[in-house]
């Protein structure tokens, strides 16, 4: 009879011991996901405000948007590859987010139809005119996307931190559960 006691007490060890190494391999998964998202929102604020210089200094010319587009484009691997990594790590599938909006780029069809007029019915003075307003719009339509992306990220480590308390505080219960475990199963066995 007191083998099986030995038995089921080791049986819960070892189970409490499992549920105490999951615990921690999420909280290292947790701060895996956080350290990638500062990463990336690091990378995200450099790129902005090298864009921002260079919208700054001139009405956008192809490199500027070809940077834009880029940024577009990390912004949605990043999303894809964060949604990977908290499924994988989590159990959970994230909600689409809104740097889906900063991937879609900005309506060119004002600077088009600009550049289909002659320059004969425009003076050169009109011309820089609705640039500048397509620029500040462009601007803006970036800016947006971009401080939604920064929100975003701000959420996702908020929420990281959340996760990191609760983990170690499911680590302390373990560890305090596995310790009574220990000390009830060392007293049974002194008993017998």
């Amino acid at each position: 009879m007191a083998q099986n006691h030995h038995d089921s007490a080791g049986d819960i060890r070892s189970h409490l011991q499992s549920l105490l190494d999951a615990k921690e391999q999420q909280l290292q998964q947790a701060a895996a996901l956080g350290q990638q998202l500062l990463a990336q929102q690091m990378e995200l604020e450099v790129r902005i405000m090298q864009l921002v210089q260079e919208l700054d200094v001139d009405k956008p010319d192809k490199q500027a948007m070809d940077k834009y587009r880029e940024l577009a484009d990390s912004l949605v691997a990043w999303d894809a590859e964060n949604a990977q990594f908290a499924s994988s790590a989590f159990g959970e599938t994230s909600s689409p987010t809104p740097s889906t909006q900063v991937a879609q780029h900005p309506s060119e069809e004002p600077t088009e139809a600009s550049a289909n007029m002659s320059a004969a019915s425009q003076s050169r003075r009109a011309k820089n005119a609705a640039r500048r307003a397509d620029d500040v719009e462009f601007a803006f339509e970036i800016g947006s996307g971009l401080l939604n992306e920064v929100r975003r990220l701000q959420a996702l480590l908020a929420e990281r931190d959340k996760e990191k308390v609760d983990l170690e505080a499911s680590i302390e219960s373990l560890h305090t559960t596995l310790k009574q475990q220990e000390q009830s199963a060392g007293w049974v066995s002194g008993f017998f």
